[in-house]
């Protein structure tokens, strides 16, 4: 999964998709917009484990294992 979905970085940083797209909108993590839909962003895997690396988070990838 080398893209992920607002709910899907929230879930494993255990906070709000709102707190994801603000973090989005203030330029904290880099996101892409889907050609078909400009109003869904998808974060790239490796721009999150950078965010959670320099900010001292951790991400419990066990939470997309559904």
């Amino acid at each position: 999964m080398d893209r992920l979905t607002t709910s899907q970085v929230a879930a494993l940083l255990q906070v709000s998709a709102e707190t994801i797209r603000n973090y989005i909108d203030a330029g904290k993590i880099p996101s892409e917009r889907l050609p078909e839909d400009g109003s869904w962003r998808r974060i790239r895997r490796d721009d999150l484990v950078k965010f959670a690396t320099d900010n001292g988070l951790f991400l419990d990838w066990t939470k997309l294992e559904n």
